[in-house]
């Protein structure tokens, strides 16, 4: 049960013991789904809290639980984005709590290369004109030398797009660095990726990861054209599930 003592809920949070501080992650997240406006509060004080550790903590329940169009969170999480330490997930909270203004800020962010921001600038795009600037920078960064920005970028066309239709692209992020997560949302693809993909399992030898990769994704795009996106393991966008940022 959440503490509602507000320095006991902060100890549990700066606890070093693992199982406390998971235990208070489920707590504020039951919090968040049963009793949602107390929540906020909780999180409104803990943002003002001088320990930046506890600040972090509840940005990233913000980011997962809080609600779009909160002007006050949103005051709040622009405060902790001038603190280097909480920016990351600061711009990850934007991208949930955020109100329509914050969309430039969000580009900017990304256009700088800044991780996260491309995530959050995803989901806050809210026009058509938006959307087609956050793709554009998604497609960017799937080609990007950087692995965690390939990594963003999937996020991000999972929301703004569907693996269909970035198939071509991905195929070739995939002969470029050869991500395991590149090929497997080719499995969310069109049936037209399945003998390119049956090709390039003949690239590698049997038994090695990057072949285990392809037959994966083989398997997921077969499994698709039988029974439907219904039998996908992904989800409807047929892009893979990347989780949460930690």
């Amino acid at each position: 049960m959440l503490p509602h003592d507000l320095d006991r809920c902060r100890a549990a949070l700066l606890s070093t013991d693992l199982h406390e501080r998971r235990a208070i992650a489920r707590a504020i997240a039951e919090h968040a789904a049963t009793q949602h406006a107390d929540f906020l509060r909780l999180c409104y004080q803990l943002l003002d809290d001088p320990n930046l550790r506890v600040r972090d903590d509840i940005l990233f329940h913000l980011k997962r639980f809080g609600d779009r169009d909160d002007t006050l969170a949103e005051t709040k999480v622009l405060a902790a984005l001038a603190v280097p330490q909480l920016r990351p997930r600061a711009l990850l909270a934007l991208g949930t709590v955020g109100t329509a203004s914050i969309f430039p800020l969000l580009y900017d962010c990304a256009v700088a290369g800044e991780m996260f921001a491309l995530n959050a600038l995803a989901r806050q795009s809210r026009s058509e004109m938006q959307r087609q600037q956050a793709k554009a920078l998604g497609r960017t960064w799937l080609l990007s030398e950087v692995y965690n920005q390939r990594e963003e970028a999937l996020q991000a066309l999972r929301i703004l797009s569907t693996a269909g239709a970035e198939e071509d692209l991905l195929l070739e992020a995939y002969l470029k660095y050869g991500d395991e997560l590149v090929v497997w949302a080719l499995g969310g693809a069109s049936a037209r990726m399945l003998p390119i993909l049956h090709r390039l399992l003949k690239r590698w030898p049997v038994g090695c990861a990057e072949y285990g990769d392809v037959m994966k994704a083989i398997r997921r795009l077969e499994t698709r054209i039988a029974y439907g996106e219904s039998a996908d393991p992904a989800d409807a966008q047929g892009m893979p599930y990347l989780g949460d940022f930690l």
